[in-house]
């Protein structure tokens, strides 16, 4: 009877001790691995919209639920110069994860993330400028946009509901954008301007933003108003005869 108990104590010890070992796997392959997995799936998820996309690095720290993404890049689409039209240097975002939404949930709740150096880089064409001007941005966010559309449609199909289930959701409390600039130009003119710091709160909700969705979300916010004050930049510099007046329109718009 010793045996058989002192044989169910060391069964026990020793699945102790494995649990413990595949923790701590797990929290190393989130510390050192994240970087190559992170940029990798960025890169897939950029290419399923046909643009191309990628970051310096990402580390997943799980001891203080933090995340660090450095170097990001967005190149422009197809149909417009080679180079990027979206970075940032880094961009730090604190977690506060809740085990029980995110496992009966699938929701994700970020306390903040902070945008450090954004670098919009616009090519800006004269269709539309008097109105609704279109960009190398724009088809950046319309692209995102229709994603999003589209995930949509396939959330509510009972088919792709028992492969996949729903997406992940997440809730942020803030997003700040700090020491960021735009450049561009157009018909040969070519201004860079800084932008003002600004931040966004409560996004997602109550039922939360897939990753799509926030990004939609978050692009939405910037492009439209970041490229209408470009275009009064670029009308500052004479880029075209009447467009001041097409800026009076654009200022009213997003006032």
């Amino acid at each position: 009877m010793k045996t058989a108990n002192f044989r169910k104590g060391g069964c026990l010890f020793s699945l102790f001790k494995l649990t413990a070992l595949c923790v701590i796997l797990l929290f190393v392959l989130l510390y050192w691995g994240s970087s190559w997995l992170g940029t990798w799936l960025f890169g897939e998820y950029t290419k399923s919209m046909g643009l191309n996309g990628g970051m310096g690095a990402i580390t997943i720290n799980p001891f203080n639920q933090s995340v660090d993404v450095r170097d990001f890049w967005l190149e422009n689409p197809k149909n417009y110069s080679k180079g990027n039209a979206i970075a940032f240097s880094n961009a730090y975002i604190d977690l506060g994860v809740n085990p029980m939404d995110l496992i009966g949930k699938k929701l994700v709740r970020i306390d903040e993330i902070r945008i450090i150096g954004l670098d919009l880089a616009a090519e800006i064409s004269m269709e539309g400028i008097l109105s609704s001007p279109k960009s190398n941005l724009t088809d950046i966010l319309n692209c995102f946009t229709e994603k999003s559309e589209l995930e949509k449609q396939d959330q509510k199909t009972e088919e792709v509901k028992s492969e996949s289930g729903e997406p992940m959701r997440f809730i942020v409390g803030k997003i700040v954008f700090a020491d960021g600039k735009m450049r561009g130009g157009m018909n040969g003119k070519v201004v860079e301007m800084p932008l003002p710091s600004f931040h966004f709160e409560n996004v997602g909700g109550e039922k939360g933003y897939t990753s799509t969705e926030l990004s939609a979300y978050i692009l939405g916010a910037i492009i439209p108003k970041a490229t209408a004050e470009l275009v009064k930049e670029l009308g500052k510099e004479g880029t075209k005869e009447g467009i001041k007046e097409g800026i009076k329109s654009l200022k009213n718009l997003f006032n």
